[in-house]
């Protein structure tokens, strides 16, 4: 039976007050807490495994990269679809980012976009789907 284990990357700069730029959003690096909670995943990780697949984004990888070391190797992809929902173009504070978010789940909508460079709750459920078959 194939086991599939799901690790959120850590704590990045884009989850904290330092950094409030949707934009920003995909190169966003690991906060020194991510950094740390990375860490300590890869040196409690029990297992041997034989894929790690990350998304394309910097955090994401960084995040790998700690249990890559513990695994040479082991087969690296960058799978396109495996990311997560981004729905939210830009925004000033976290006050603001949350005030969107909000506003975003209350149309409820699944179709809506704030603009072409975000995607809809339905595109990112096919996305979804992309990985399980990949998978």
């Amino acid at each position: 039976m194939k086991r599939v284990c799901f690790v959120r990357h850590g704590e990045s700069l884009s989850n904290t007050t330092q950094s409030k730029n949707g934009s920003e959003h995909e190169s966003a690096p690991l906060s020194e807490k991510g950094k740390e909670e990375a860490s300590a995943f890869a040196l409690e990780y029990q297992g041997n495994p034989s894929l790690i697949v990350t998304s394309k984004y910097d955090r994401t990888k960084e995040t790998a990269s700690y249990l890559i070391n513990k695994f040479p190797g082991v087969d690296i992809e960058e799978w396109e679809d495996l990311r997560e929902f981004n729905y939210i173009k830009s925004y000033s504070s976290l006050k603001e980012k949350k005030q969107i978010k909000q506003a975003y789940w209350e149309k409820l909508d699944p179709n809506y976009k704030e603009d072409f460079s975000v995607e809809s709750f339905s595109e990112f459920l096919e996305r979804a789907k992309n990985v399980l078959q990949k998978i």
